[in-house]
């Protein structure tokens, strides 16, 4: 199972510094982990321009989860054959 842990902030409060440390740990740990800084490309975080579902995977999404399914709804992006 995959998750992700995100880590904000106003500027200069350490955020890269403490997450980098973090995933130092998790390295020690033995975990599979991948840091990214928040300018990083492609971000998991940028939903609208690269994260997207398949049309399948949506309709899967809101059946999972209908008490999302408006909010998520009002806000998609319906392309030919992804949901963003």
């Amino acid at each position: 199972m995959n998750r992700i842990i995100l880590l904000e902030g106003l500027p200069g409060t350490g955020k890269t510094t403490n997450s980098y440390r973090l995933f130092e740990q998790l390295v020690r740990n033995g975990r599979d982990v991948r840091w990214l800084h928040e300018v990083s490309q492609p971000h998991p975080t940028l939903f609208f321009s690269e994260s997207c579902l398949t049309k399948e995977e949506y309709r899967l999404f809101t059946e999972k989860y209908p008490e999302a399914a408006g909010m998520v709804g009002s806000i998609a992006e319906v392309r030919s054959a992804t949901v963003g």
